[in-house]
């Protein structure tokens, strides 16, 4: 697994996403006491991280297609 370089396979977004996430499923298992308070924060939060890896996907995607299209761009601009 590539965690750093021009297109590693787990980018900071995916990995502060994942973070995000935990933490709310802590906050929401550990100091909520309504169940309703808990479902809508841990339904929550896994949707915002769902999208979050989805849109980084997504732009993921753009840029190979933008590489592969055109190889002399390179992803730090020179």
């Amino acid at each position: 697994m590539k965690l750093s370089g021009r297109m590693p396979d787990v980018t900071l977004a995916q990995a502060l996403s994942v973070f995000a996430w935990v933490v709310a499923q802590v906050v929401a298992y550990g100091w909520l006491d309504s169940v309703r308070s808990q479902l809508v924060l841990s339904a929550g939060s896994t949707v915002i991280t769902a999208a979050w890896h989805f849109a980084d996907a997504w732009i993921r995607n753009g840029r190979a297609k933008a590489l592969a299209a055109n190889p002399a761009l390179t992803m730090d601009g020179k």
